[in-house]
């Protein structure tokens, strides 16, 4: 994902040189940047997962006193 992301990145770059594909590549562009945020963001968070038993445990601490 990331690799695709970063060729499309460079084939915008070059893009910027020729002007008849500048708008176009520029839009493209901004529209795949904006929807890895709206993909990031639906990602749940779970602990419901299969864990390595190293971190399987969720850290706690108690507090005595002060």
């Amino acid at each position: 994902m990331s690799t695709a992301f970063g060729l499309f990145g460079l084939l915008t770059l070059i893009s910027l040189g020729f002007s008849p594909w500048r708008k176009r590549y520029l839009y493209a562009y901004w529209v795949v940047f904006s929807l890895i945020p709206i993909w990031w963001l639906s990602i749940s968070p779970s602990n419901d997962r299969q864990w390595q038993t190293e971190v399987a445990k969720l850290a706690y601490a108690t507090i005595d006193d002060d």
